[in-house]
C-alpha cells in the first residue's frame, strides 16, 4: 500500500458561495477540496460533492481538487480527495471498480496537453496506473451498513526522474454491477504549482469539460464571496 499524505480539513464553504452554488451548480475553488460523494440515482452511479465532516455540498459534481505532498515527506503522494458512499445506499458488500478514464495531461496556461508522468491509485491490495487510454481498476466493497469512506493513495511518478511541478488531469469513473457506471469525473492535482494556476485549471475544466449551461468563472465567484482558496503548505 502506497504511503500516506497528511489529512487536512477543508474549510467551510461560506454562505453566499452555496447561495451562488444553488443558483448555478458552481462551487468556488474553496468547495472542490472536498471529497467524492458517490450515489446511485435511478439506475446509474454518480458523483456529487461532500465536505470532509460528511455534509453534502454538491448532488451532481465532477470536478475534485487536491494538493500532492501536504506531508513534505513524501512530495509525489495525495490521499485527498477522499471517497463516500453514505450508509443504507447499496446492500452491504455491493462491489465497485474505480477505473482510469484517459491519460494524464498536464496543464500548459491555456488548457491541458501530454505529458510522461503517470498516476497510481491504491487502496489495501488493489492498484491502477494510468497509461495512454482507459484502463480497467481495481474493485472494493461497500461496508456492513451499506456505505464507505476511505482515501486512496494517489500517487504521481515518471520514468527517469521525478515529475516537474504543474498541475495534472487525472480522469476517473467508478463501475459497478449495482447500476451503471458513473459519467466521468475528474481529479485536478497540484504538484508545486502556484495555487492561482491551480484555480485556473480547475475553472478550466469546468467552464470546458464539464457539460451544462451557465457555468459562472471561478474567479467570479471567489470575487463575489470575498473568499481565498487554501493554499499548498
Amino acid at each position: 500500500m502506497l504511503a500516506h499524505g497528511r489529512h487536512s480539513r477543508m474549510r467551510r464553504v461560506p454562505p453566499i458561495v452555496l447561495t451562488v452554488v444553488m443558483a448555478t451548480s458552481v462551487v468556488s475553488a474553496d468547495g472542490v477540496h472536498g471529497d467524492v460523494w458517490l450515489r446511485v440515482a435511478g439506475d446509474q452511479l454518480v458523483t456529487g460533492l461532500v465536505d470532509e465532516d460528511g455534509t453534502p455540498v454538491e448532488s451532481a459534481w465532477r470536478v475534485f481538487a487536491g494538493e500532492f505532498g501536504e506531508d513534505p515527506r513524501f512530495p509525489f503522494f495525495a490521499d485527498h480527495p477522499g471517497f463516500r458512499l453514505f450508509g443504507g445506499s447499496v446492500a452491504p458488500g455491493s462491489p465497485f471498480t474505480i477505473n482510469i478514464a484517459g491519460p494524464v495531461e498536464r496543464w500548459t496556461g491555456a488548457g491541458f496537453g501530454a505529458t510522461p508522468s503517470l498516476m497510481t491509485i491504491a487502496y489495501g491490495p488493489g492498484s491502477v496506473t494510468s497509461g495512454g487510454g482507459y484502463v480497467s481498476g481495481f474493485q472494493w466493497h461497500a461496508d456492513a451498513r451499506g456505505g464507505f469512506h476511505g482515501h486512496f493513495d494517489l500517487e504521481i511518478h515518471q520514468d527517469g526522474g521525478d515529475p516537474e511541478d504543474g498541475i495534472y488531469l487525472l480522469p476517473l469513473s467508478i463501475s459497478s454491477d449495482i447500476a451503471t457506471a458513473t459519467p466521468v469525473f475528474w481529479f485536478v492535482m497540484n504538484l508545486g504549482a502556484d495555487e492561482r494556476d491551480h484555480e485556473r485549471a480547475i475553472d478550466w475544466v469546468i467552464t470546458r469539460l464539464v457539460p451544462g449551461p451557465g457555468a459562472l468563472p471561478l474567479c467570479v465567484l471567489m470575487a463575489c464571496a470575498g473568499v481565498r482558496s487554501r493554499r499548498r503548505r
